[in-house]
């Protein structure tokens, strides 16, 4: 009650009508002030959460444009979207005790110390922008469009919000199923519109201005709709997870 009660005060016409008459610099330092007053006010009002991945009970932080309350994990940096795979890791992989090859394209830091902890998986990283994964221990530089690893080496591939990045798509899942065993799973997440039919790909869409209008983000590419089922099924079986109770994947 308190929190919310400082909250509509700090965002009140007469507090921003002072801001407004301060000098520049003055102005600044103000804003950024209450900007952090306020986050900090809706963080502490949050019920605390429990991540999967570092097993910790926390107040989680907004996170995401435009914001979305309770998403970030202060302390392994997991998202709504890690913490709805972490079950579908269990039942694939994480519950095996036999050797396995995985690769983790643009390795998040929570599902990365997570997956390291265990000693019967080869566990290989890789990105465009190696030096952007600090955290990761030999973080390889990987084109996803032409990788060097041999035929059917992996038994697992981990591929999240990756796909919306990169312009041939087909490629990419070309070179996805060649590196892949025959039994093997990829699992594969993108930032998916149901209410798209289909994919919203336009090569006019070429500036980050332009994207982050037409796609939501500078560097995506395309916005997927209902059509990704055919696109992922030229190459692939497919099962779907869909996610009807918000449980963090979000809207499917």
């Amino acid at each position: 009650m308190i929190s919310a009660v400082l909250t509509n005060f700090l965002n009140s016409n007469c507090v921003q009508n002072i801001i407004v008459n301060l000098p520049s610099p003055v102005k600044n330092i103000l804003k950024k002030s209450l900007y952090w007053t306020r986050s900090n006010l809706q963080y502490r009002s949050t019920p605390k959460m429990y991540c999967p991945y570092c097993g910790n009970w926390s107040h989680f932080l907004p996170f995401g444009n435009p914001s979305r309350p309770m998403a970030l994990c202060p302390h392994c940096e997991s998202l709504e979207r890690h913490r709805g795979l972490y079950n579908i890791y269990q039942e694939i992989f994480l519950h095996r005790v036999d050797p396995l090859n995985i690769y983790h394209m643009a390795p998040e830091r929570c599902i990365y110390d997570l997956i390291t902890k265990y000693e019967n998986i080869n566990y290989i990283t890789g990105d465009l922008n190696p030096s952007n994964y600090s955290f990761a221990k030999n973080c390889k530089l990987v084109d996803v469009t032409n990788m060097p690893f041999p035929n059917g080496y992996f038994d697992i591939i981990l591929s999240n919000h990756v796909m919306e990045h990169i312009p041939d798509e087909n490629k990419f899942l070309e070179e996805m199923d060649r590196v892949l065993k025959s039994s093997g799973t990829i699992i594969l997440t993108v930032p998916f519109f149901k209410e798209l039919e289909f994919t919203l790909e336009d090569p006019q869409i070429n500036t980050p201005e332009l994207r982050l209008q037409y796609y939501g983000q500078e560097d995506h590419v395309r916005k997927y709709g209902r059509d990704i089922s055919t696109k992922l099924e030229k190459y692939f079986s497919v099962t779907y997870v869909d996610d009807p109770n918000g449980d963090g994947l979000g809207n499917g």
